[in-house]
């Protein structure tokens, strides 16, 4: 950061290089770039992120509420189509709150505010928890779905959150790009690391 005369401030990126004038000489160029407006307009950015994100995430959650009330049948029975309807509407609710969770989460990792909160995490029941969301999704589309867990796989530190999120996404991307074959979930370990595959 660099102060003018008037006393403003200004951010500045400095770039510096040699440059061969003569056999014998050297000549050092500095370029001074004003990124005061860049770095403005990119705090305007995050900022905006995180307040429309905050800001959805409320009626998204009381559009998810009424939605399991329909349900749930606290409004009477459902007919059929109606049913349908509410599950179409819920599966997008999910979606939709899932997206902007995403979006909090760039914005504070772009601020250097994003929490973990590492607990000990049971990664066979985790693994076989989310592998059990997929197996309908698998059956559907036909594919074969192993998954392949040792017995005394250990326990791991973890923020179980986040980790369910990356194994969910890497899942969901692996089922969206595979139309025939098979999807596995393979994990290992050694004395120092415990690893897992989709293949």
């Amino acid at each position: 950061t660099l102060k003018r005369s008037d006393g403003r401030e200004r951010s500045v990126n400095l770039a510096a290089s040699k440059v061969n004038v003569e056999k014998d000489e050297n000549l050092q160029v500095i370029i001074i770039s004003d990124v005061t407006d860049d770095i403005k307009a990119e705090r305007a950015r995050e900022e905006f992120i995180s307040i429309a994100s905050h800001e959805l995430r409320t009626p998204m959650t009381i559009i998810k509420n009424y939605l399991w009330m329909l349900e749930n049948k606290k409004g009477g029975e459902l007919t059929p189509k109606q049913k349908e309807y509410v599950d179409k509407a819920t599966a997008g609710t999910e979606r939709m709150i899932k997206l902007i969770h995403e979006m909090l989460d760039i914005s504070r990792m772009e601020q250097g505010k994003l929490e973990l909160h590492p607990t000990q995490v049971d990664l066979a029941k985790l693994l076989t928890e989310i592998a059990s969301d997929f197996k309908i999704k698998a059956d559907q589309k036909g594919l074969e779905f192993p998954v392949k867990l040792p017995s005394n796989l250990p326990k791991v530190r973890a923020d179980e959150d986040k980790l369910r999120e990356v194994i969910v996404n890497l899942l969901g991307n692996s089922f969206k790009f595979t139309d025939s074959g098979f999807i596995s979930v393979v994990a290992d370990f050694d004395s120092r690391d415990v690893r897992i595959s989709i293949v």
